[in-house]
C-alpha cells in the first residue's frame, strides 16, 4: 500500500510540474512573451514592463505605496505597501478598476488593524488579460475603497489613480469595437459581438464605451430568448472614458425548460442608470438581437 501512495505521489507531482512548465507566457501582461506578436504592441519581443515606486494614497492616517509589478500563478500583479497608522482596524479593495481602459476586476482585498502594515497585491487574471487582448500592460485606474473591518463603515473612498508602466508610450491597446450596433446614445455605446457558452449556459457577447461624462449602470430588462421570457445574468458597471467586454448570460436550464434548441433572437430593453445616485439615465425601446 505504501508502494502505492508512493507511486501516486510522484505521478501527481510529475503532472504539477509538467503543468507549470505548460503554463502560457502572453498574456501575462508583463511584456515578457518572446517570440509573440500581440494585439497592442509593435515589438513581437517587448522589454518587460516595470512600475515606479509611488505613494499613491496618504489620508486619514492611512498609506499606500506601489511597490512593483510581477507575475504571480494567477496573473499580473500591481505590489502594493499598506500602513494603517489609524485607531480603527481596516479592510481597503479596489473599486471601478480597468487595465489599458478595460474594465477588469482584480482580486485584491486587504485586512490591516490599526496601527500595523500588510504587504500585498491586486492581482489579475491571465484569463481576463487574454479575453481583453492585452498583452503588455500599459496604466491601470481604480478607486480604493476603505472601510471599517469591524463595522463595514466607509472611511473613504479616493480618488481615481492612476499607475503607469514603462510601457506608456511605447504601446497602444488596440478595442475591436466591430459588430452589430445595438445602442449609441446617451454617450454609451453598446455592440453585439457574437454568441459564446461558458459555465452557466449560453451568452451573447457585448462591446460596451462609455463616452459620457458619468459612471454608469448597465442592466437588461423584458429579455425574451425565441419568445420566451428568460432573465440573463448581466448588470455592467463602467466609468466615463472606459470600455467594457461584458454579456449577456442565460441559464442552460431556462433555455432548456422552454424547449428552445438554438437560440435564433433576443429581445431585450437596456435599463441605464446612474453608478452613484442610482437615477435613471436611459431606458431604451425593445432591442432585437439576431445571432
Amino acid at each position: 500500500m505504501k508502494r502505492v501512495l508512493a507511486a501516486l505521489l510522484v505521478l501527481l507531482m510529475i503532472t504539477f510540474v509538467a503543468a507549470c512548465e505548460e503554463r502560457p507566457v502572453p498574456s501575462s501582461g508583463l511584456g515578457d512573451n518572446k517570440g509573440e506578436e500581440g494585439n497592442n504592441s509593435p515589438d513581437p519581443s517587448p522589454e518587460p514592463v516595470s512600475v515606479a515606486e509611488e505613494i499613491v494614497f496618504d489620508e486619514k492616517g492611512i498609506l499606500i505605496k506601489v511597490t512593483g509589478i510581477a507575475d504571480s500563478w494567477l496573473g499580473p500583479e500591481i505590489k502594493v505597501y499598506i500602513e494603517n497608522n489609524s485607531d480603527l482596524p481596516i479592510t481597503i479593495q479596489a473599486r471601478n478598476t480597468s487595465v489599458n481602459g478595460f474594465m477588469i476586476e482584480p482580486v485584491f482585498s486587504c485586512d490591516v488593524a490599526s496601527g500595523k502594515k500588510a504587504s500585498d497585491g491586486l492581482t489579475f487574471s491571465d484569463s481576463d488579460m487574454e479575453n481583453h487582448s492585452i498583452d503588455v500592460i500599459i496604466d491601470i485606474e481604480m478607486e480604493f475603497h476603505i472601510f471599517n473591518s469591524t463595522t463595514w463603515d466607509t472611511i473613504v473612498d479616493s480618488q481615481p489613480v492612476k499607475i503607469t508602466t514603462t510601457a506608456a508610450g511605447k504601446y497602444t491597446q488596440t478595442y475591436d469595437s466591430s459588430g452589430d450596433l445595438l445602442l449609441d446614445s446617451a454617450g454609451i455605446k453598446i455592440v453585439f459581438q457574437g454568441m459564446s457558452e461558458d459555465l452557466f449556459g449560453p451568452g451573447a457577447n457585448l462591446y460596451i464605451e462609455n463616452n459620457s461624462n458619468q459612471a454608469v449602470t448597465i442592466q437588461a430588462r423584458d429579455t425574451s430568448v425565441n419568445g420566451f421570457m428568460v432573465e440573463p445574468i448581466f448588470s455592467c458597471d463602467i466609468v466615463p472614458g472606459k470600455k467594457a467586454l461584458d454579456g449577456l448570460t442565460f441559464f442552460e436550464d431556462d433555455i432548456l425548460d422552454n424547449g428552445i434548441d438554438t437560440i435564433t433572437e433576443i429581445e431585450l430593453s437596456f435599463h441605464i442608470f446612474d453608478a452613484d445616485s442610482w437615477d435613471a439615465i436611459l431606458d431604451t425601446e425593445p432591442i432585437t438581437i439576431t445571432p
